[in-house]
């Protein structure tokens, strides 16, 4: 499986069937059927960037991999209406790319709001996933958990309103809030270690996150809130790993510990020191855990 070559990237678009194009990034033009096909999926209003480290790694261990923007994200393109964004669709979306490229054989990997999109894909699509990561994820309603708390759900609301009311505004401050040196700073000490996590990677994530319609973070915000999928973590038949930080202030690792204990053929990696980032922090230490957990439980060619 071994073969360190340069990671290579090709830049590539598919049309889904309801006209969404959609954006990604492979090692490959067509998938060696045979072989899985890893498939990285990022959090609410993030960007590829957050799994460079692992896909540089896992191309270099031989693996077939892809990066994909979401419908209405980044290089992909918006629909007309804003509600045709939800968790359901981007796993219809996800399923018409694993068909594109020809993949018979997938593993998952999800960070927060990817972890959502892995399991509502899993559920809908059951045939093809032989193995997921599962990163510093949840299923219970972010609005109860993020920071602890349960502020943001009266927070939230609030901002929408100002959103709808004053839309230019918004769109405004919106677009030029990320590079205000207190919300770099809070961010950094809020969503990740700062010993570990450079300045300059907080600006590029921020900057992504102004790229973006405010609509598309309240739209997802609530499709997080109303993702119903608990009663499907006990179906799951695949090998998960679970993985999260235990100074993880958005989503506490207690919520790890709830899909270990429901996904029975889970193992749990908790890295100390690690925030809601911990692949970005502690690339290496969580690359090499999951290739040893992928040896240990998937056929891999």
């Amino acid at each position: 499986m071994n073969s360190k070559k340069t990671p290579r990237r090709l830049h590539q678009f598919f049309d889904t069937q309801d006209g969404i194009k959609i954006f990604f990034i492979s090692n490959f033009k067509k998938a060696d059927p045979q072989r899985p096909v890893i498939i990285f999926n990022y959090g609410l209003v993030c960007n590829t960037t957050q799994w460079d480290k692992q896909y540089d790694f896992f191309q270099k261990e031989g693996f077939q991999v892809v990066l994909h923007d979401y419908r209405f994200h980044h290089r992909s393109s918006s629909g007309k209406n804003l509600k045709e964004l939800t968790i359901k669709k981007i796993a219809s979306d996800i399923n018409e790319l694993i068909k594109h490229i020809g993949a018979k054989k997938v593993i998952l990997f999800g960070n927060s709001m990817g972890v959502n999109v892995c399991l509502e894909y899993m559920k809908r699509y059951p045939k093809k996933a032989v193995g997921a990561v599962f990163i510093s994820g949840s299923i219970k309603p972010p609005k109860e958990v993020m920071f602890d708390t349960n502020l943001i759900t009266y927070v939230a609301p609030f901002i929408e309103m100002i959103q709808h009311k004053l839309p230019r505004l918004f769109n405004t401050i919106w677009r030029t809030l990320f590079f205000n040196p207190l919300m770099i700073k809070s961010t950094l000490e809020q969503g990740f270690n700062k010993d570990l996590v450079p300045e300059e990677v907080i600006v590029h994530y921020l900057k992504k996150i102004g790229e973006l319609a405010p609509g598309v973070f309240f739209q997802l915000f609530k499709e997080m809130n109303n993702h119903k999928i608990d009663s499907y973590l006990s179906r799951v038949n695949i090998p998960v790993l679970i993985v999260g930080g235990n100074k993880d202030k958005i989503i506490p690792p207690y919520l790890q510990r709830i899909l270990h204990k429901k996904i029975k053929k889970s193992e749990i990696y908790i890295l100390k020191e690690g925030s809601h980032m911990p692949h970005m922090e502690f690339a290496v230490k969580v690359n090499k855990r999951v290739l040893s957990f992928f040896h240990r439980n998937i056929e891999i060619l």
